[in-house]
């Protein structure tokens, strides 16, 4: 990453610890989104791996996941040295995990003003060469200033399931991408708000993110309660081997970052994205990504559609799935579950899991 260069050493941490709760059934809590395959190739954490591995070497890329898939993790990525495999001792949403990203990239290069690049395992990119500009140029405004930064997304239309970034006056930064201050974040709003959003000039959070160790923990000490103990005492545990981290990391709240630093946090910085971004954490984002026929069907596997629009459908080779006469539907027929919704509440897949929970069904999850 030679615009970065050697003034602030550059790491990038991929967040691979979630359990893809709104791509289930296909998602699993024992094979989660991240180590699917969208179309029989790479998974999305390898494929992002790939990705990440064009703008930082392998001893700076840090990949957090869960515990408990640590050791498959590592088997999938074997360019990636085994201790850049961080298993978080529990999930506690993405403040936590960029908090332990910014402090191992602080402990591992000795360099309070390590930049530390944030990206998600489910985002399907196209232009890899316009990605990296992008990327370069967050990191170079991070690493030039005290500003958090993140990539925004032109709106392809007005999404209630993502965040939106209120972009302001223009940055002169270093790199070949310019930048515009934040006004403000907005996360996830109902239709009417989000249309007016994208009316307005708005851009999604696309969930990749660059900042200075030293600004991003500062930032968390300022605006979480107990934070800046936390961050002290995980980057002692860190720095001493053998100590526990579990010990330390429960003291952070389970909160997403967004949440608790970014929109909280004045002087933040947005890149306006160049290249092609989809969002795979629901099903409705998958169908984006795969096109369909000419009435809007999206199909996966033996599929027949009659007479109807807009459906999303999933079958297991030798059981075909036949849709007729229906509209808008989600349809995933696994070996142990079908699952039939609307793609309206898609959305909501993640409450119905919640509710298998209660109810006692664990071994669909």
């Amino acid at each position: 990453m030679a615009s970065v260069g050697s003034s602030c050493p550059t790491y990038a941490a991929i967040l691979a610890g979630g359990s893809g709760s709104r791509f289930w059934p296909w998602s699993r809590e024992s094979r989660p989104k991240q180590l699917l395959s969208l179309d029989g190739g790479p998974t999305l954490l390898e494929t992002t791996t790939r990705r990440m591995l064009r703008i930082v070497p392998p001893e700076r890329l840090l990949v957090i996941t869960r515990t408990d898939l640590r050791a498959t993790v590592t088997g999938l990525l074997p360019d990636i040295p085994a201790e850049n495999v961080i298993g978080e001792p529990e999930p506690r949403d993405t403040l936590a995990a960029v908090v332990l990203a910014a402090a191992l990239a602080r402990v591992r290069s000795g360099r309070t003003d390590a930049v530390t690049v944030i990206a998600s395992c489910d985002h399907v990119i196209s232009g890899q060469l316009a990605f990296r500009r992008s990327i370069e140029s967050a990191a170079a405004l991070a690493a030039g200033t005290s500003r958090l930064v993140t990539l925004g997304i032109r709106p392809g239309w007005a999404e209630t399931g993502y965040g939106y970034v209120r972009p302001g006056k223009s940055i002169a930064g270093p790199g070949p991408v310019s930048a515009r201050e934040v006004v403000a974040f907005v996360e996830k709003p109902g239709l009417q708000r989000a249309e007016r959003l994208v009316a307005e000039g708005c851009l999604w959070n696309a969930g990749i993110f660059a900042w200075r160790s030293d600004v991003l923990l500062s930032a968390a000490g300022r605006h979480v309660a107990g934070a800046a103990a936390a961050v002290a005492r995980i980057i002692r545990a860190l720095g001493e081997e053998g100590r526990a981290l579990s010990e330390v990391y429960a003291a952070l709240p389970r909160v997403s970052v967004d949440r608790a630093i970014l929109e909280r946090e004045p002087g933040l910085a947005v890149v306006e994205a160049e290249f092609g971004w989809h969002d795979v954490g629901t099903w409705n984002g998958l169908a984006r990504t795969a096109g369909g026929d000419t009435a809007g069907n999206v199909s996966f596997g033996p599929v027949m559609a009659f007479d109807g629009a807009g459906n999303i459908v999933q079958a297991r080779a030798g059981r075909p799935v036949v849709v007729a006469e229906v509209s808008g539907l989600v349809i995933v027929d696994m070996p142990d579950v079908l699952l039939v919704t609307s793609r309206a509440q898609g959305q909501r897949i993640k409450q119905v899991r919640e509710q298998l929970r209660r109810e006692g069904w664990d071994r669909l999850l």
